[in-house]
């Protein structure tokens, strides 16, 4: 009973963590979707580019699926010099 008692506190403290990091803009984001991704090729390359130390490797097809599938979230800008040929 002990050991359920803690992890229900765990598991609520996390919540109530998690719940304090999105900002207003990123909480409206998400109640305008019903997923947290668009499709599979948007959730691979949100999980692909998650560094902010080197600048994204984008390529053609990423813009094509993004404009395709209607991907939303932060915006990667990228100039025709930076797309990559994969």
């Amino acid at each position: 009973m002990r050991r359920e008692t803690s992890v229900l506190f765990l598991c609520v403290g996390v919540t109530i963590l998690g719940v304090g990091c999105a900002s207003q803009k990123q909480w409206s984001d998400w109640k305008q979707h019903s997923t947290h991704f668009a499709s599979g090729d948007h959730m691979w390359f949100s999980a692909t580019h998650q560094t902010q130390k080197t600048p994204p490797s984008v390529a053609r097809t990423d813009l094509d699926h993004a404009r395709g599938q209607s991907w939303w979230g932060d915006q990667v800008a990228v100039r025709q010099s930076q797309l990559s040929q994969r």
